[in-house]
């Protein structure tokens, strides 16, 4: 049992709580959940290489020995803030993007992702920072950085087969190899707008998708078939 909250004013956690990305995958524990907390919105104020374990226990309101209990260094709660808000935005495009029958699988993507980034602007700019900043975690960044990768091609791929299922094709529209390069399109894309240095725009960044995706989707077009033929010519 804690007894320790440190009494400190409060902080606007509204903004970069891991708890209000979609309010979905409620924390169990609200300890380790402030701690997430607390190094979000330290990381987006300082970022990593400036943050210390007492800017989180401060944000966090817990104590340094509330901080040990769970994270054995400031590396592994960044890579549970990364990976925690990662899957959140997941659920929260795999929960928006529509089931609509009319919909083929690259216009469902789009469409999950433009509704995510207009409902979640303030979330966007934790998870671009958190992008840049799990580059400081070494081979654990990296390893954290390929979990997340996958998770998102498996959402791309059921997505596809999905509407190969409903269209009764044998053919895959979507391979693992041609996913994950459409996933990996869509992060560079994230990851030059935080880099720029300005204020994300989310049209913008919408637009940007856009035109990949649609890019993407024409490229893959022969491979979609209905009834043994090509949808094309």
């Amino acid at each position: 049992m804690h007894n320790d909250i440190m009494q400190t004013p409060d902080v606007d956690r509204q903004v970069f709580s891991l708890s209000n990305t979609t309010n979905l995958l409620p924390c169990e524990d609200d300890y380790r959940q402030r701690l997430l907390d607390g190094m979000a919105a330290a990381i987006v104020e300082k970022g990593y290489a400036d943050t210390t374990i007492a800017d989180i226990v401060r944000l966090a309101r817990v104590s340094k020995r509330t901080f040990y209990e769970y994270f054995p260094d400031k590396q592994s709660c960044l890579l549970a803030c990364y990976a925690e808000n990662h899957d959140r935005v997941i659920l929260a495009i795999r929960r928006r993007t529509p089931s609509a029958e009319n919909l083929p699988w690259d216009k469902r993507l789009l469409q999950g992702l433009r509704d995510f980034l207009n409902a979640s602007e303030s979330q966007l700019t934790l998870m671009s920072t958190l992008m840049v900043e799990i580059m400081a975690a070494g081979r654990e960044g990296l390893r954290a950085r390929r979990e997340v990768f996958q998770r998102f091609t498996d959402l791309l791929l059921d997505i596809a087969e999905s509407e190969r299922q409903r269209r009764g094709v044998q053919a895959e529209f979507l391979s693992p190899p041609m996913a994950s390069a459409v996933v990996g399109g869509i992060h560079e894309i994230l990851l030059n707008a935080c880099e720029d240095g300005r204020a994300l725009n989310v049209k913008i960044l919408v637009e940007a998708l856009a035109d990949f995706i649609a890019s993407a989707s024409s490229a893959l077009e022969p491979n979609r078939l209905v009834g043994g033929r090509s949808t094309r010519g």
